[in-house]
């Protein structure tokens, strides 16, 4: 398993892993690193946020002399899936950072394979959620527009 990072790539039109491409590669892994570490504490401050902003909500609508619109328990659950939707790009950018630096350390191709799997992984999921947001985003354009249609209609 332990194959040099450019084996297989002598052949003329193939690609090469040079020093400078391998230098360029472990400041990638760093600063992927360094992302998904910050990613991590946000999520983990997402969650501990989760648990005390219901008590906060509550506590808040105790004072307010009109009902709260949103209850108590729908907001902890909101940062919950948000922590969690965030979760698996962050952890695929931390798996790519880590078996980067073995590939480039051991100059071990299966692990710069495995790197390059989990930044596809990163790139799939974070262009699914964009995908999806901008589905919902126009979906509550559109829904919008009609509604004002059917204002000016009556």
């Amino acid at each position: 398993m332990n194959q040099p990072l450019d084996d297989g790539f002598t052949n003329a039109g193939e690609l090469h892993i040079s020093n400078e491409i391998k230098f360029f590669l472990q400041t990638i892994a760093k600063w992927a690193k360094f992302l998904s570490i910050l990613g991590f504490v946000g999520i983990g401050l997402m969650v501990l946020l989760s648990f005390s902003i219901g008590a906060i909500m509550a506590t808040l609508g105790s004072y307010s002399p009109t009902p709260m619109p949103a209850s108590s328990g729908f907001l902890p659950v909101v940062y919950i899936i948000g922590g969690a939707i965030q979760f698996f790009p962050v952890y695929y950018l931390f798996q790519f950072s880590k078996k980067m630096k073995i590939a480039l350390d051991a100059s071990d191709q299966s692990y710069l394979t495995g790197a390059f799997d989990y930044l596809k992984r990163h790139y799939v999921f974070i262009g699914i959620v964009a995908l999806i947001f901008t589905i919902i985003y126009g979906l509550f354009i559109v829904m919008g527009l009609l509604a004002a249609l059917i204002g000016f209609a009556m």
